[in-house]
Parts: structure tokens; sequence; C-alpha cells
């Protein structure tokens, strides 16, 4: 068990530290590049959902891109919503 902890821990030790020289990369971006990026990662995602392409405006759903961050779950985990968090 206490090896399972540990690699659990170096694994997400490593994860961390990967998202923080990647976010430092994409910082030195210029704005247009940043927005492009965005565009094609999480464009994909939200533009195909209905209740957000029906009843939100590309502007705002824009900005909404500009703040979303992946969140990732293990198999088989309960997503809910907490307070002003939405998880799905």
């Amino acid at each position: 068990m206490q090896i399972k902890n540990y690699m659990n821990y170096y694994w997400e030790d490593q994860e961390k530290q990967t998202n923080d020289k990647e976010q430092e990369i994409f910082k030195k971006l210029t704005s247009n590049l940043q927005e492009k990026i965005l565009l094609q990662t999480y464009g994909k995602i939200i533009f195909p959902i209905p209740l957000f392409s029906k009843n939100f405006s590309k502007p705002f759903l824009y900005k909404i891109l500009s703040i979303m961050k992946p969140i990732n779950f293990d198999p088989g985990s309960v997503v809910y919503k907490v307070k002003s968090n939405l998880y799905f």
C-alpha cells in the first residue's frame, strides 16, 4: 500500500510539473495564438453541444473557452455540481 501511495503521489507531482511547464509556454505565446489553441482544443467540445451553441453567442462562448481548464476523473467516478463549480 505504501508503494502504491508513493507512486500515486509521484505521478500527480510529475503531472503537475508538466502542466506548469505547459502553462509557462502557453503564456509566452501571443494572444492570437493562445486564442487559436483554445478554439482548437475546447471549441470541439463546446460548439457541438446544443445547450451552448443555441443559447449563447459566439463571443460569450469564446470567453468561456479562455477560462476552461481540464479536470480528469477516474473511470466510474460520480460527477456532480458542487456550489458554483459544474462538473460533467
